[in-house]
C-alpha cells in the first residue's frame, strides 16, 4: 500500500499565505508590493471621491464632477495597466472589465 504524504503545518501555512498574499498579484503580473501600491492608491482615490460625493449630495454646487472624473481616471489607468501587463505579451488570459457604455 503506497504511503500518503500529509503536508506539515508549516507547508499548509505557507500555502494559505501564498493564496492570500501572492496568487492574485502574480496573476496580474505584479509583485505583492507593486499590487499593494496600486491598490492603496486606487482605494485612497475612491475614498476621496466618495467624500466629495457626500459633500456634493449636501451642497450640489460643490464638487459636481470630482467623483465622476476620479472614476473615469481610475478606469483608464486600470485598463492601461491591464494592456501593459506581462501576461498580455505571453498570451496568457488577463482579467477583463466590461467596457463602459455611454448613456
Amino acid at each position: 500500500m503506497p504511503q500518503v504524504r500529509v503536508p506539515t503545518w508549516q507547508e499548509q501555512a505557507r500555502s494559505v499565505l501564498t493564496d492570500l498574499f501572492v496568487d492574485h498579484p502574480r496573476s496580474l503580473g505584479e509583485s505583492y508590493w507593486e499590487h499593494q501600491a496600486h491598490a492603496t492608491r486606487f482605494g485612497a482615490t475612491l475614498v476621496v471621491a466618495g467624500v466629495a460625493c457626500l459633500v456634493h449630495g449636501i451642497v450640489p454646487a460643490l464638487y459636481p464632477r470630482t467623483a465622476s472624473r476620479a472614476v473615469a481616471s481610475l478606469y483608464e489607468q486600470m485598463t492601461r495597466m491591464r494592456r501593459l501587463s506581462p501576461r498580455v505579451s505571453k498570451g496568457l488570459p488577463v482579467p477583463s472589465f466590461p467596457e463602459a457604455t455611454a448613456r
